[in-house]
């Protein structure tokens, strides 16, 4: 076990190849204990349930 992620209280891990999504508005935190780059894409989404006129008054927020 090389990376680990905690979102609020559960920890997680992830492995080369493998993709993990979790929501970012909790509090985290990342471990990367392997010798090798660590590299992260992140990538924004909109909640479904969000209308346009919302999405687009939260574009400026």
């Amino acid at each position: 076990m090389r990376s680990r992620l905690r979102v609020a209280e559960e920890e997680s891990t992830w492995h080369e190849g493998k993709f993990l999504i979790f929501d970012d508005s909790f509090e985290h935190e990342v471990w990367h204990n392997g010798t090798g780059i660590r590299l992260v894409l992140i990538v924004d989404v909109w909640h479904p349930d969000l209308t346009l006129q919302k999405r687009r008054s939260l574009t400026a927020i």
